[in-house]
């Protein structure tokens, strides 16, 4: 069993745990939306606070999870992921009226088209999962947009919204 170093002072145990253990967890990062941030844009607008860095052959487990509002009736939350070229499956799950009412299945090579869920009602939440080699390095970015009928702002990822990626291979 390989001892695993502590992290000198001042760096980001979050950043180094696991690093010594060959083809085990190598990095742990959070991510987390820090404000809300919102769109009433039908195109995908990246959403910088939850993405993070990726090398290629490598492996990633991500899980996400948030809250959202929407300004008016028929309006939704519409998730898609931008990723460098590899292979992977992403799952989304959307919460709108009656519950969850979305779930996207999708191989990932470059951008991923997202979901939809129209909404009459604020404080809904996503959640979701992704499983990812990527084939180049690059940056994995969680994308959203309006779904539904335009009214300002649109929908409004909440603050706090966000999730853990898994880092693994050699």
């Amino acid at each position: 069993m390989a001892d695993i170093a502590e992290p000198t002072a001042g760096t980001a145990i979050l950043d180094t745990w696991g690093v010594a253990v060959a083809q085990k967890l190598n990095r742990m990062k959070v991510l987390t939306l820090t404000s809300d941030t919102s769109t009433n844009s039908a195109t995908a607008v990246d959403i910088d606070d939850l993405s993070f860095s990726v090398v290629s052959g490598r492996y990633y487990t991500v899980y996400l999870f948030g809250a959202y509002n929407v300004n008016a009736t028929n309006q939704g939350l519409q998730l898609g992921l931008d990723a460098p070229a590899g292979s992977g499956y992403l799952t989304m799950k959307i919460s709108g009226n009656g519950g969850p009412n979305t779930d996207t299945r999708a191989r990932t090579s470059g951008a991923i088209a997202g979901s939809t869920a129209t909404d009459s009602t604020n404080n809904r939440e996503f959640w979701g999962w992704l499983w990812f080699q990527p084939t180049a390095n690059g940056t994995v970015t969680l994308q959203f947009a309006r779904g539904g009928t335009s009214g300002a702002p649109g929908v409004t990822m909440l603050a706090g919204a966000g999730g853990i990626a898994l880092e693994s291979g050699a």
